[in-house]
């Protein structure tokens, strides 16, 4: 009986590091975004900590065909889009098998890491994909906070 209070225990301390983005807002994608879990985290705005790795699990349905999908991720500091290295910049592969067909629906995920020069800001960044003609497949805005 202990074990499974342990294992009860470990497991919700998992859940507690992940969050459901709901504050996010549509940024101009031709896509639908179904939900967005962010790892880790477990509030909203996120604290996002310099040098660490975040994991966005993203699952949405294509509302065009694309042979290709690439991940863009960027903040907005200061009033100057400044872009965030994802791995893998490639979203085929990641849950998402290319061509992608309009009217499926995927689940993918990718990383981003918050650079380690980063100022200390509440910020807002933007999340998207863009498919094979360099237009958003979709797109989200989401508040978050870097912090030392």
């Amino acid at each position: 009986m202990a074990v499974l209070h342990i294992v009860s225990a470990l497991c919700l301390l998992a859940a507690c590091n992940a969050i459901y983005l709901t504050r996010h807002t549509d940024c101009g994608g031709h896509g639908t975004v179904h939900s967005i879990l962010l790892e880790p985290c477990n509030h909203e705005p996120c604290d996002i900590h310099l040098g660490q790795t975040y994991t966005a699990r993203i699952n949405f349905t294509a509302n065009e065909n694309s042979h290709t999908a690439t991940n863009k991720c960027k903040g907005e500091i200061a009033g100057s889009w400044v872009d965030f290295p994802v791995t893998p910049s490639n979203a085929c592969g990641t849950g998402i098998t290319c061509p992608i067909h309009k009217g499926e629906t995927y689940t993918y995920t990718a990383s981003v890491t918050c650079p380690t020069d980063a100022p200390s800001v509440r910020m807002v960044g933007q999340w998207s994909v863009l498919d094979d003609r360099g237009q958003n497949m979709i797109c989200f805005n989401f508040p978050l906070q870097i912090v030392k």
